[in-house]
Protein backbone atom coordinates (compact mmCIF):
# COMPACT_ATOMS: atom_id res chain seq x y z
CA UNK A 1 0.00 0.00 0.00
CA UNK A 2 1.49 3.34 -1.24
CA UNK A 3 2.40 5.74 1.55
CA UNK A 4 0.37 9.15 1.62
CA UNK A 5 3.12 11.11 2.13
CA UNK A 6 4.50 10.16 -1.14
CA UNK A 7 1.38 11.56 -2.68
CA UNK A 8 1.67 15.10 -3.72
CA UNK A 9 -2.45 16.02 -3.25
CA UNK A 10 -2.75 15.12 0.69
CA UNK A 11 0.31 17.28 1.04
CA UNK A 12 -0.83 19.89 -0.52
CA UNK A 13 -4.63 19.55 0.82
CA UNK A 14 -2.87 19.32 4.63
CA UNK A 15 -1.03 22.62 3.88
CA UNK A 16 -4.22 24.30 2.29
CA UNK A 17 -6.46 23.64 5.48
CA UNK A 18 -3.06 25.03 7.76
CA UNK A 19 -3.46 28.60 5.78
CA UNK A 20 -6.49 29.02 5.90
CA UNK A 21 -7.37 28.10 9.61
CA UNK A 22 -4.18 30.05 10.57
CA UNK A 23 -5.46 33.28 8.31
CA UNK A 24 -9.26 32.93 10.14
CA UNK A 25 -7.47 32.65 13.25
CA UNK A 26 -5.21 35.49 12.42
CA UNK A 27 -8.46 37.79 11.22
CA UNK A 28 -10.34 37.10 14.05
CA UNK A 29 -7.35 38.47 16.13
CA UNK A 30 -6.66 41.25 14.04
CA UNK A 31 -10.44 42.21 14.06
CA UNK A 32 -10.29 41.84 17.74
CA UNK A 33 -7.10 44.13 18.60
CA UNK A 34 -8.50 46.75 15.92
CA UNK A 35 -12.09 46.84 17.94
CA UNK A 36 -10.38 47.10 21.48
CA UNK A 37 -7.72 49.98 20.33
CA UNK A 38 -10.28 51.90 18.07
CA UNK A 39 -12.33 52.40 21.15
CA UNK A 40 -9.45 54.71 22.61
CA UNK A 41 -8.25 56.72 18.79
CA UNK A 42 -8.06 54.96 15.48
CA UNK A 43 -4.50 54.88 15.16
CA UNK A 44 -4.56 52.79 18.27
CA UNK A 45 -6.73 50.50 16.91
CA UNK A 46 -4.43 49.88 13.67
CA UNK A 47 -1.35 48.90 16.01
CA UNK A 48 -3.40 46.83 18.13
CA UNK A 49 -4.47 44.87 14.77
CA UNK A 50 -1.13 44.75 13.49
CA UNK A 51 0.43 43.58 16.96
CA UNK A 52 -2.47 40.98 16.95
CA UNK A 53 -2.06 40.20 13.34
CA UNK A 54 1.62 38.97 14.04
CA UNK A 55 1.19 36.93 17.03
CA UNK A 56 -1.34 35.05 15.22
CA UNK A 57 1.11 34.27 12.28
CA UNK A 58 3.93 33.50 14.97
CA UNK A 59 1.29 30.82 16.89
CA UNK A 60 1.79 28.13 14.81
CA UNK A 61 5.28 28.78 13.91
CA UNK A 62 6.23 28.83 17.85
CA UNK A 63 4.57 25.61 17.98
CA UNK A 64 6.58 24.29 15.00
CA UNK A 65 9.52 25.24 16.88
CA UNK A 66 8.80 24.08 19.95
CA UNK A 67 8.38 20.59 18.47
CA UNK A 68 11.29 20.34 16.34
CA UNK A 69 13.57 21.93 19.12
CA UNK A 70 12.36 19.27 21.71
CA UNK A 71 12.92 17.09 19.03
CA UNK A 72 16.25 17.96 18.31
CA UNK A 73 17.04 18.61 22.18
CA UNK A 74 17.57 22.14 21.94
CA UNK A 75 16.18 23.20 25.31
CA UNK A 76 16.23 25.99 25.71
CA UNK A 77 15.21 27.00 22.11
CA UNK A 78 12.03 25.08 22.88
CA UNK A 79 10.94 26.84 26.09
CA UNK A 80 11.51 30.37 24.23
CA UNK A 81 9.40 28.74 21.20
CA UNK A 82 6.97 27.09 23.70
CA UNK A 83 6.56 30.51 25.88
CA UNK A 84 5.78 32.46 22.76
CA UNK A 85 3.64 29.86 21.95
CA UNK A 86 1.38 30.58 24.63
CA UNK A 87 1.36 34.25 25.07
CA UNK A 88 0.20 34.18 21.50
CA UNK A 89 -2.31 31.01 22.63
CA UNK A 90 -3.61 33.00 25.33
CA UNK A 91 -4.68 36.48 23.35
CA UNK A 92 -5.89 34.27 20.88
CA UNK A 93 -7.67 32.34 22.98
CA UNK A 94 -8.93 35.51 24.77
CA UNK A 95 -9.96 37.28 21.38
CA UNK A 96 -12.05 34.58 19.69
CA UNK A 97 -14.05 33.64 22.65
CA UNK A 98 -14.88 36.65 23.56
CA UNK A 99 -16.34 37.19 19.74
CA UNK A 100 -17.57 33.58 19.95
CA UNK A 101 -19.24 34.18 23.35
CA UNK A 102 -20.73 37.87 22.11
CA UNK A 103 -22.03 36.28 19.08
CA UNK A 104 -23.69 33.78 20.67
CA UNK A 105 -24.97 36.11 23.00
CA UNK A 106 -26.48 38.34 20.61
CA UNK A 107 -27.78 35.93 18.39
CA UNK A 108 -29.47 34.09 21.68
CA UNK A 109 -30.60 37.70 22.12
CA UNK A 110 -32.07 38.29 19.02
CA UNK A 111 -33.90 34.91 18.93
CA UNK A 112 -35.52 35.31 22.52
CA UNK A 113 -36.82 38.84 21.62
CA UNK A 114 -38.58 37.42 18.58
CA UNK A 115 -39.69 34.42 20.52
CA UNK A 116 -41.07 36.64 23.35
CA UNK A 117 -42.95 38.89 20.40
CA UNK A 118 -44.50 35.87 18.85
CA UNK A 119 -45.94 34.63 22.01
CA UNK A 120 -47.00 38.29 22.99
CA UNK A 121 -49.01 38.31 19.50
CA UNK A 122 -50.21 35.13 19.67
CA UNK A 123 -51.66 35.64 23.40
CA UNK A 124 -53.02 39.01 21.84
CA UNK A 125 -54.70 36.60 19.05
CA UNK A 126 -55.91 34.12 21.22
CA UNK A 127 -57.31 36.88 23.86
CA UNK A 128 -59.08 38.70 20.66
CA UNK A 129 -61.03 35.70 19.56
CA UNK A 130 -61.97 34.66 22.37
CA UNK A 131 -63.58 37.60 23.49
CA UNK A 132 -64.53 37.98 19.70
CA UNK A 133 -66.78 34.45 20.38
CA UNK A 134 -68.42 35.72 23.44
CA UNK A 135 -70.20 38.69 21.43
CA UNK A 136 -73.44 38.33 19.94
CA UNK A 137 -74.34 39.29 16.33
CA UNK A 138 -74.06 43.05 15.12
CA UNK A 139 -76.15 44.42 12.01
CA UNK A 140 -73.68 46.88 9.90
CA UNK A 141 -72.83 49.99 11.46
CA UNK A 142 -74.62 52.11 8.77
CA UNK A 143 -78.03 50.01 9.30
CA UNK A 144 -77.56 50.80 12.81
CA UNK A 145 -77.07 54.64 12.23
CA UNK A 146 -80.39 54.52 10.14
CA UNK A 147 -82.82 52.90 12.57
CA UNK A 148 -81.24 55.02 14.88
CA UNK A 149 -81.85 58.45 13.24
CA UNK A 150 -85.58 57.19 12.34
CA UNK A 151 -86.53 56.18 15.90
CA UNK A 152 -85.39 59.33 16.76
CA UNK A 153 -87.82 61.56 15.08
CA UNK A 154 -90.75 59.60 16.52
CA UNK A 155 -93.17 62.52 17.77
CA UNK A 156 -93.34 62.24 21.52
CA UNK A 157 -89.80 60.86 21.31
CA UNK A 158 -87.76 64.23 22.21
CA UNK A 159 -84.83 63.03 19.97
CA UNK A 160 -84.48 60.91 23.28
CA UNK A 161 -81.88 63.10 24.83
CA UNK A 162 -84.23 63.71 27.44
CA UNK A 163 -85.07 60.88 30.28
CA UNK A 164 -88.23 59.29 28.58
CA UNK A 165 -91.45 60.84 30.33
CA UNK A 166 -94.42 59.07 28.42
CA UNK A 167 -95.04 55.74 26.87
CA UNK A 168 -93.80 56.83 23.88
CA UNK A 169 -90.38 58.16 24.53
CA UNK A 170 -90.02 55.16 26.59
CA UNK A 171 -90.69 52.35 24.11
CA UNK A 172 -89.02 54.32 21.47
CA UNK A 173 -85.84 55.60 23.54
CA UNK A 174 -85.68 51.40 24.62
CA UNK A 175 -85.41 50.44 21.19
CA UNK A 176 -82.79 53.38 20.25
CA UNK A 177 -80.55 52.20 23.58
CA UNK A 178 -80.79 48.49 22.10
CA UNK A 179 -79.75 50.05 18.98
CA UNK A 180 -76.94 52.23 20.82
CA UNK A 181 -75.54 48.86 22.50
CA UNK A 182 -75.58 46.56 19.00
CA UNK A 183 -73.64 49.23 17.23
CA UNK A 184 -71.20 49.48 20.04
CA UNK A 185 -70.91 46.08 19.93
CA UNK A 186 -70.41 46.27 16.20
CA UNK A 187 -67.60 48.80 16.62
CA UNK A 188 -65.89 46.70 19.30
CA UNK A 189 -66.41 43.27 17.02
CA UNK A 190 -64.34 45.51 14.40
CA UNK A 191 -61.71 46.31 16.65
CA UNK A 192 -61.19 42.94 17.87
CA UNK A 193 -61.22 41.90 14.33
CA UNK A 194 -58.83 44.59 13.57
CA UNK A 195 -56.49 42.99 16.41
CA UNK A 196 -56.66 39.91 14.97
CA UNK A 197 -55.31 40.63 11.49
CA UNK A 198 -52.81 42.73 13.10
CA UNK A 199 -51.20 39.83 15.53
CA UNK A 200 -51.68 37.47 12.01
CA UNK A 201 -49.47 40.17 10.03
CA UNK A 202 -46.83 40.42 12.96
CA UNK A 203 -46.62 36.40 13.25
CA UNK A 204 -46.44 36.50 9.38
CA UNK A 205 -43.16 39.06 9.41
CA UNK A 206 -41.64 36.58 12.38
CA UNK A 207 -41.40 33.00 12.28
CA UNK A 208 -43.93 31.42 14.25
CA UNK A 209 -41.31 28.44 15.26
CA UNK A 210 -38.32 30.07 16.94
CA UNK A 211 -39.36 27.96 20.10
CA UNK A 212 -35.86 28.41 21.97
CA UNK A 213 -33.10 31.61 22.34
CA UNK A 214 -30.62 28.83 21.86
CA UNK A 215 -31.38 25.74 20.32
CA UNK A 216 -28.77 23.70 20.36
CA UNK A 217 -28.27 24.69 24.21
CA UNK A 218 -31.80 23.36 24.23
CA UNK A 219 -31.48 20.53 22.23
CA UNK A 220 -28.37 19.19 24.48
CA UNK A 221 -30.49 19.82 27.71
CA UNK A 222 -33.05 17.84 26.48
CA UNK A 223 -30.57 14.94 26.08
CA UNK A 224 -28.97 15.60 28.58
CA UNK A 225 -32.24 15.26 30.67
CA UNK A 226 -32.93 11.35 28.59
CA UNK A 227 -29.97 10.51 30.53
CA UNK A 228 -30.90 11.04 33.67
CA UNK A 229 -29.23 14.37 34.19
CA UNK A 230 -31.55 18.25 34.39
CA UNK A 231 -28.91 20.98 33.08
CA UNK A 232 -30.67 24.04 32.00
CA UNK A 233 -30.07 25.67 28.92
CA UNK A 234 -29.19 28.42 30.14
CA UNK A 235 -26.06 26.73 31.63
CA UNK A 236 -25.14 25.35 28.78
CA UNK A 237 -24.55 28.24 26.57
CA UNK A 238 -22.10 30.13 27.54
CA UNK A 239 -19.69 26.72 27.34
CA UNK A 240 -20.90 26.05 23.65
CA UNK A 241 -19.00 29.31 22.95
CA UNK A 242 -15.60 27.18 23.76
CA UNK A 243 -16.46 24.89 21.01
CA UNK A 244 -15.77 27.35 17.83
CA UNK A 245 -12.89 28.59 19.65
CA UNK A 246 -11.14 25.28 20.29
CA UNK A 247 -11.36 24.15 16.57
CA UNK A 248 -9.60 27.49 15.86
CA UNK A 249 -7.24 27.63 18.59
CA UNK A 250 -6.85 24.12 18.22
CA UNK A 251 -6.42 23.93 14.42
CA UNK A 252 -4.28 27.25 14.25
CA UNK A 253 -1.68 25.96 16.46
CA UNK A 254 -1.17 22.55 15.19
CA UNK A 255 -1.89 23.28 11.34
CA UNK A 256 1.56 23.48 10.71
CA UNK A 257 3.30 20.63 12.58
CA UNK A 258 0.31 18.10 11.19
CA UNK A 259 0.98 19.89 7.56
CA UNK A 260 4.97 19.01 8.06
CA UNK A 261 3.71 15.35 9.54
CA UNK A 262 2.16 14.87 6.47
CA UNK A 263 4.89 16.31 4.35
CA UNK A 264 7.66 14.69 5.79
CA UNK A 265 9.24 11.07 4.12
CA UNK A 266 8.77 8.44 6.90
CA UNK A 267 12.19 7.42 8.76
CA UNK A 268 13.49 3.72 7.81
CA UNK A 269 13.44 1.23 10.25
CA UNK A 270 15.81 0.37 12.32
CA UNK A 271 17.27 -3.02 12.07
CA UNK A 272 17.12 -5.23 15.31
CA UNK A 273 20.35 -6.02 17.15
CA UNK A 274 19.70 -9.94 15.77
CA UNK A 275 19.05 -8.21 12.29
CA UNK A 276 22.38 -6.45 12.28
CA UNK A 277 24.41 -9.00 14.17
CA UNK A 278 23.38 -11.36 10.58
CA UNK A 279 24.09 -8.32 8.02
CA UNK A 280 27.77 -7.78 9.99
CA UNK A 281 28.30 -11.80 9.70
CA UNK A 282 27.59 -11.80 6.01
CA UNK A 283 29.96 -8.44 5.72
CA UNK A 284 32.24 -10.65 7.47
CA UNK A 285 32.04 -14.00 5.00
CA UNK A 286 32.46 -11.49 2.73
CA UNK A 287 35.47 -9.79 3.66
CA UNK A 288 37.36 -13.04 4.70
CA UNK A 289 36.35 -15.40 1.54
CA UNK A 290 37.66 -14.30 -2.07
CA UNK A 291 38.92 -16.38 -4.78
CA UNK A 292 41.72 -17.57 -3.41
CA UNK A 293 40.25 -19.43 -1.10
CA UNK A 294 38.04 -21.38 -3.32
CA UNK A 295 40.91 -21.93 -6.17
CA UNK A 296 42.88 -23.20 -3.19
CA UNK A 297 39.91 -25.60 -1.81
CA UNK A 298 39.70 -26.93 -5.70
CA UNK A 299 43.34 -27.85 -5.98
CA UNK A 300 42.99 -29.89 -2.72
CA UNK A 301 39.81 -31.72 -4.36
CA UNK A 302 41.91 -32.63 -7.01
CA UNK A 303 41.39 -29.37 -9.44
CA UNK A 304 37.57 -30.87 -9.94
CA UNK A 305 34.18 -30.59 -7.52
CA UNK A 306 31.43 -32.34 -8.20
CA UNK A 307 29.30 -31.06 -5.58
CA UNK A 308 27.88 -28.15 -6.83
CA UNK A 309 27.86 -24.56 -5.44
CA UNK A 310 25.30 -25.96 -2.35
CA UNK A 311 28.14 -27.86 -0.81
CA UNK A 312 31.14 -25.46 -1.89
CA UNK A 313 29.45 -22.91 -0.01
CA UNK A 314 28.76 -25.37 3.02
CA UNK A 315 32.38 -26.09 2.96
CA UNK A 316 33.77 -22.99 2.99
CA UNK A 317 31.25 -21.78 5.78
CA UNK A 318 29.83 -18.72 3.45
CA UNK A 319 26.24 -18.27 1.83
CA UNK A 320 25.10 -19.67 -1.32
CA UNK A 321 24.82 -16.38 -3.13
CA UNK A 322 28.46 -15.29 -1.97
CA UNK A 323 29.88 -18.23 -3.21
CA UNK A 324 28.29 -17.63 -6.73
CA UNK A 325 29.05 -14.57 -6.73
CA UNK A 326 32.77 -15.37 -6.68
CA UNK A 327 32.64 -18.67 -9.33
CA UNK A 328 31.53 -16.50 -11.77
CA UNK A 329 34.13 -13.96 -11.07
CA UNK A 330 36.83 -16.80 -11.12
CA UNK A 331 34.94 -18.05 -14.28
CA UNK A 332 35.20 -14.70 -15.99
CA UNK A 333 39.18 -14.39 -15.43
CA UNK A 334 39.16 -17.57 -16.94
CA UNK A 335 40.50 -19.59 -13.62
CA UNK A 336 37.90 -21.92 -13.60
CA UNK A 337 35.34 -23.80 -15.95
CA UNK A 338 31.32 -23.99 -14.61
CA UNK A 339 29.59 -26.93 -16.48
CA UNK A 340 25.93 -27.69 -15.73
CA UNK A 341 24.93 -31.58 -15.12
CA UNK A 342 22.35 -33.33 -13.98
CA UNK A 343 23.63 -33.82 -10.27
CA UNK A 344 24.38 -29.66 -10.30
CA UNK A 345 27.47 -27.91 -11.13
CA UNK A 346 30.45 -29.24 -11.84
CA UNK A 347 33.40 -27.05 -11.33
CA UNK A 348 36.51 -27.28 -12.73
CA UNK A 349 40.17 -25.76 -11.85
CA UNK A 350 41.95 -24.52 -15.28
CA UNK A 351 45.42 -25.35 -15.22
CA UNK A 352 47.76 -22.71 -14.55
Amino acid sequence: MANISNRPLPRRIGFLGAFLIIGASALLGAYYGFTLGSHLAMPIGVVFACAALGGELLKPLAVLGAFEATRSREFLRALLCGLMATVCIVYSFTAELSLSAGGRGDMASERGASRDHVEAQRRRRTRAEQELQKLSFARPVEELKAMIAALSTTPGANGCKKAPDGPISRKVCGKVADLLAEKARWYRRSELEHAITKAEDALAERSEHVKHADPLASALSAYAVATGHHVEPDTLSPWLALIPVLFLELGSSMALVIARSIDQQPKPKRPSSRKRKTINAVREQKSSVSGANVVNFLKSKGGELKGGQRGLAKALGISKSRINEILHELDSGGQIVLDATRTGTRITLVAA
